[in-house]
């Protein structure tokens, strides 16, 4: 039957073609099968973070590998840059921008996520307050730049007074010097008047 579909059907045949050129042109395989991105993230009680879904739909659980070495490349690239964004002075990125930076950018489609994924809350609001996140990112690059500043200071204000302790220090090695010196002088006079008195004797 499916032969005859084959041979007979048209628009079948063109449609089986058009699929195996569009399935032979992706850069990797994934482990949904036939369900899509937004069909298998459906199943889970709630959306899972983009990094993490990655690994879930690039792994396969029958091997306990990745389906390609490439897959595996981009999820430490993923997880780096997750790790990079949430340090406390670095600049704050969306899951969306995450996907885009690593796996790059397709028109009407989010890779890792498939088309119509549906955004996170914080996601969405992310993008309708684009320009929130410019002055945000603005402010943080400033103010990173102003910390690097007065750390410089006080790098510098610690050497100075270190210098200055070293100074004082020097000062005061001197001091201890002359004075011990000027001791044995007195302590030779005393010494020498001590031997003229006898000899007046």
């Amino acid at each position: 039957m499916i032969d005859r579909v084959w041979t007979t059907n048209e628009k079948f045949k063109k449609r089986s073609e058009q699929n195996i050129v569009a399935r032979s042109s992706l850069p990797w395989n994934h482990s949904c099968g036939s369900k899509s991105f937004a069909a298998t993230m459906s199943t889970k009680a709630e959306i899972p973070h983009f990094v993490d879904f990655f690994k879930e739909s690039h792994w396969s659980k029958k091997k306990d590998d990745w389906l390609d070495h490439k897959c595996m490349e981009k999820h430490v690239e993923l997880e780096n840059l997750r790790t990079m964004c949430s340090q406390p002075d670095a600049i704050p990125m969306s899951q969306e921008e995450m996907s885009i930076s690593v796996l790059g950018k397709k028109s009407g489609y989010l890779r890792g996520y498939g088309v119509g994924r549906k955004p996170s809350n914080t996601n969405t609001t992310s993008r309708e307050n684009d320009g929130e996140m410019i002055i945000l990112r603005e402010e943080l690059s400033s103010l990173k730049e102003l910390n690097e500043t007065q750390q410089n200071q006080l790098v510098r204000q610690q050497q100075q007074l270190e210098a200055q302790n070293e100074q004082i220090a020097i000062q005061q090695r001197t001091l201890e010097k002359f004075q011990a010196a000027l001791l044995r002088c007195r302590l030779l006079s005393s010494d020498q008047c001590g031997d003229d008195s006898l000899e007046g004797c």
